[in-house]
């Protein structure tokens, strides 16, 4: 099932003319910030959004490995609302990280020295 950012909220009819959110369907958004460049512009990676569990890119497609920076954001929300979103990190994340700050920092000594 492809994204669906129209059914995101269910309305309830309660009466001529009136309705309510009925069931919100949860769906969140993640975007990320390049550093900025040499002349101070910040670029921006395609958010990816997540509903049911699920990844997609903004034009909908499903997500099968989406991009470091999007892990390191969901680490950063709580245990609750990940379980709300129904997603989790990838079991080996602590090795991702490990190895994600060894590239960096060879990076960054290849580009000193």
């Amino acid at each position: 099932m492809p994204l669906n950012l129209s059914q995101i909220h269910k309305w309830k009819k309660v009466g001529p003319g009136r309705a309510v959110v009925d069931q919100v369907v949860p769906t969140a958004r993640v975007s990320h910030a390049n550093p900025p460049d040499k002349n101070g512009l910040v670029m921006y990676d395609p958010p990816i959004w997540i509903q049911d569990g699920k990844m997609y890119s903004e034009g909908g497609q499903a997500v099968k490995k989406p991009p470091f920076y999007f892990w390191q954001e969901v680490e950063k929300w709580s245990p609750e609302y990940r379980s709300e979103m129904k997603i989790d990190l990838p079991k080996d994340w602590d090795k991702q990280k490990k190895d994600m700050a060894e590239k960096l920092e060879a990076k960054e000594k290849k580009n000193d020295g």
